[in-house]
Parts: structure tokens; sequence; C-alpha cells
């Protein structure tokens, strides 16, 4: 199974900082670019074990930043480790390797964390975080806090993970609807979170496992986003897109719209099961750019680049097109493929509109040469009627009988006689008898 990845964060209203990190598998927020808005995207699909994630920081403004930043190093931390790990092709074996690494990576960021918050003196920071490892069809996620994860299947989304604060108690025991714990002023008040945890309190990480399929979609999205945009929103705008850097664009615009509030990440996830080549352009990056344009406080953003030090291991796709069914192609072609980047292919769609084009304007041209070259004369009659019918010929010499007409001369048609025709009188059949005298 090969996997491509995409990523937008942006910082909210009227900061200077992002609270929020991403990871990339190895690449991720640094110091230097923190306070911009970033975009990330994999130039081809990866194969092999893969991580991704996004992590939250919480407390002190001064050391948000940094919360989310620890935890996303433990996670880079954890990948560099196993990254020489043989794991088995068996799918249970797998699933449980991928958990292992998760349960570390959680243990080593929750401890890396309340280090932090102990050196500060209120010990007022911790972190929220969503992540997810793949290898082949297996995947496991887990999360702490807030931050969600939706995996889109054939048109339907559903949520991998589960929001750990206190508005969402209240819906577990019964207290309140689903509908009034979304909204609910307790849904900020975390009750899982990596960090400094109260006296007697345990760290509880939610675990989801899937069988990926292909076409699969994975969406790791942190707590601002999913407070302005509903999950139908997120399903619709899925639905409705063709590739990654659309569903980038269409999530961030929805974000935008309703106003960044507070720092806004996305990262999707797509699984094939054949590799496609794409290109490594701006593409989604200007998608996402658009999208933060439009936010009340947007601010320039930054290239991105190879962030990380580490470089993602992949393997050399094979060729566009082989072993691949014609309506594949054709759609590909058009730039209708719902499996490929379609930026790659607007020269073609683009060929093929000339073409249409050219067609439709070849067509008025002939029809307007062809109605042109018809003459008036030609639909007049060749022979017409003389005018006098039933005249004697002078040239002929031989008379016309005034009795005869020609066919479909109306002049010359004698119309009969309304008088009513008298009957003869009967003349007596016996001569009259002569008296003698």
């Amino acid at each position: 199974m090969f996997y491509r990845a995409v990523a937008a964060t942006c910082p909210g209203n009227d900061k200077e900082y992002n609270s929020n990190n991403i990871y990339l598998n190895t690449k991720y927020i640094t110091d230097e670019i923190k306070a911009s808005e970033v975009l990330l995207k994999q130039k081809k699909e990866q194969e092999g074990l893969q991580f991704y994630g996004i992590a939250e920081g919480f407390g002190a403004d001064r050391y948000t930043d940094e919360a989310s930043l620890i935890a996303i190093r433990k996670l880079l931390s954890i990948q560099k480790r196993v990254s020489g790990n043989e794991i088995s092709d068996n799918y249970d074996e797998a699933a449980d390797s991928l958990y292992a690494y998760l349960e570390d990576f959680i243990k080593e960021a929750n401890e890396a964390v309340a280090a932090k918050a102990a050196e500060l003196p209120d010990q007022n920071i911790y972190a929220s975080v969503a992540a997810i490892a793949l290898y082949e069809t297996a995947a496991i996620t887990c999360n702490v806090g807030n931050t969600r994860i939706y995996l889109f299947r054939k048109g339907h989304l559903s949520r991998l993970s589960e929001d750990h604060n206190q508005a969402q108690v209240m819906y577990k025991n019964g207290v309140i609807t689903e509908e009034k714990a979304a909204r609910h002023p307790k849904r900020n008040k975390l009750t899982q979170y990596l960090g400094i945890l109260p006296e007697g309190k345990q760290l509880e990480p939610y675990y989801s496992e899937v069988e990926v399929k292909h076409g699969d979609i994975f969406v790791i999205c942190s707590s601002a986003f999913c407070s302005a945009v509903e999950d139908e929103s997120i399903c619709s705008m899925i639905r409705d897109s063709r590739s990654l850097s659309q569903i980038a664009e269409k999530l961030m615009q929805a974000a935008a719209e309703k106003g960044f509030s507070d720092d806004t990440s996305i990262l999707v996830v797509r699984a094939d099961a054949q590799a496609r080549t794409a290109a490594a352009g701006t593409g989604t990056a200007a998608a996402a750019a658009g999208a933060a344009s439009t936010a009340a406080a947007a601010k320039a953003p930054r290239a991105s680049g190879e962030i990380s030090s580490a470089a993602a291991k992949s393997k050399e796709p094979p060729a566009e097109g082989e072993n691949e069914p014609f309506i594949n192609k054709l759609k590909r072609f058009l730039g209708l493929s719902a499996d490929s980047e379609n930026e790659k292919v607007w020269p073609a769609l683009l060929t093929f509109g000339c073409c249409i084009l050219v067609v439709i304007i070849l067509t008025v041209l002939g029809i307007k040469i062809y109605n042109a070259s018809k003459s008036p004369a030609s639909n007049a009659p060749t022979n017409p009627p003389s005018a006098n019918v039933g005249t004697p010929s002078s040239e002929a010499g031989t008379p016309t009988p005034s009795g005869a007409s020609p066919s479909g001369s109306p002049s010359q048609t004698q119309s009969p006689s309304s008088a009513p025709t008298q009957a003869p009188t009967e003349a007596p059949t016996e001569a009259p008898a002569t008296e003698a005298p």
C-alpha cells in the first residue's frame, strides 16, 4: 500500500506564533517558521513504515508552542529508532508492532512534556496529540486530548479518536446529548493530556485499529478546526474533491470562513494500492495559501521545503499506466481521476478542450458556407404558366378552343347554372274526337 499526505496549519488571529505542530513522516515545523502558515506536501507516494500526527500546545502562552514541538520531536525519535526494524507482512503481527511503537511514543512524549513543565514555576504547559502509524494495510491510531482523527471510506466519514474533555464525560454518562457536548463550554477542559497529570490520574490514550483499503483517506485535525467545521461538512468536502490538494484547500477555506479563532491545523493522508507519480510543484501550497488569505488575520506564508533533517524512505513508483485499465487512463488524460493529482494533467485537458473548440468553429463555418451557396433564383419555377391561357397562339397559328381549358386554369372553369330546370310538358297521346254533324 502506498500513501501520500498533505498538511496545512495557520496561527490564530492576532497571534505571533503557532502552538500547533504537524508531523508528516519526518517533516515537522521548526522554530524558524512556527509563526507562519506552513504548508507541507509529499512529492510522491511513500511506502513502508510511516508516521503522521498533529500536536497542540496549551497552558502558559510563552511555552505552548514548545509543548507541541517536544511531542512531535519524540515522534521523530521513535521513527528513527524503529525504521531499521523488520516488520512482519502478517497483518496481525504488523498491527501489534505499530501499537507498540505508538505506546512508546505516548509514554516518552508524556515524560518529556512533564519534565519541561516541572521546570516552570506554575508547571502550566501540556499538549494534546493525535497520531497514526501505517505499514502496508495495517493502521493504528492513538490520541490524547481533543485532537481528532477521521477515516473517509466510500463516501462515509467515521471518527477514529475519542475526545478527552469534561463535556465528553458528561455525554458518556448520559447527562447531555452529543450535540450539546459539541458546543458545551467545558469541551475545552481536558481530562487527558501530555504533561503533569493530577495526583492519582493515569494517562489513558485512545487507540483504534483499521485495515486499510484502497482509496481510504485519513484526516487528522486540531480542536480549533473541529469546533469550526462540522463532520457533515468535512465529509461533503472530501466527497466532492478529486485530489489531496482540493481537500486541503476546501478544509482550510471552511475554517477561514469561520475565522481562525485559534491555531488551526489539518493533515490528510490517502492510501493507494498502486503508486501514482505527481508533480512536486506548489499546487497544494497555493491552494492552502488562497484559503488562508480569506482569514481576517492572514499572514504571508513562507515556503516549507524539507524541514527536518531526516529523509523519508520511499520506493521508486512503477511507470504510470502500467497494467492500468483503459478507462482509468482516459480519466487521467481528462483530469477526472480521483486517484491521481490532477494538477499534472491540466495540459492534456486544455489540449482536449481546444480540439473541441476547433471542431465547433469549423462546423459553424461549414454551415454558413453551405447556406450562402444557395442562390435565391434556384427556388423560382423554370416554366411559369402563361397569362393568356385560352387565347389563340400567334406563333403556332392553332386556336385554342374556347370550351377547352388547360388543367389548373381557374378562369376557364364553367360554373353550373343556378336556375332550376323545367321539365318538358307531356303532349296528349290521343287526338281529340270530332263530332259528326
